[in-house]
């Protein structure tokens, strides 16, 4: 997890580096997705331990002047017909 989490923290970085201020999709298995959670929340990858992601759900990190902050985790829409 720790290898991991320090690739996902760079490409993180070239991220916010290239963006342009515009939204930016990120599709990812779990652990990748919970690493980028860690990330915005300023705290260790041990984290993971203590989340869980449903398939298919959606999870969205804010940038504030470059502070991320995480405004939704494990968010899933049901078809209910």
């Amino acid at each position: 997890m720790a290898e991991l989490d320090l690739r996902v923290r760079a490409a993180i970085d070239d991220l916010v580096r290239s963006s342009d201020g515009g939204h930016v999709v990120v599709v990812s298995h779990v652990s990748p997705i919970k690493a980028a959670v860690a990330w915005a929340l300023g705290v260790d990858i041990g984290v993971s331990w203590r989340t869980a992601l449903d398939r298919a759900s959606m999870s969205t990190i804010r940038l504030h002047d470059v502070r991320p902050a995480l405004v939704t985790f494990n968010v899933t829409v049901h078809d209910e017909k």
